[in-house]
């Protein structure tokens, strides 16, 4: 199995990072706006996991198989900013 087209599907211009990268820089945006782009992006993907009943999840084919994913918090935690003391202290 090539994992080639799986990496293209997390790390690409339009790839599963950077929509939640992109979707957290709206303020209004909810885990459920991100799902339904995710979904909507990605669906046609064979390494794309839509779970038929699922509300809060989607998948990725990888290697090893089938990993599902839960979107809930997925937002806030990447719009999580470090405090200026700590930025500082690490350069």
């Amino acid at each position: 199995m090539d994992n080639g087209e799986c990496l293209d599907l997390i790390e690409k211009k339009l790839g599963l990072l950077a929509l939640v990268n992109e979707e957290s820089h709206f303020p209004k945006a909810t885990d459920g706006t991100l799902l339904e782009k995710l979904h909507t992006q990605h669906s046609k993907n064979p390494f794309y996991v839509k779970p038929r009943v699922a509300v809060h999840y989607f998948g990725v084919r990888h290697y090893a198989g089938e990993v599902v994913y839960d979107v809930r918090g997925i937002l806030e935690k990447n719009r999580d900013t470090f405090r200026d003391d700590i930025l500082n202290m690490l350069r």
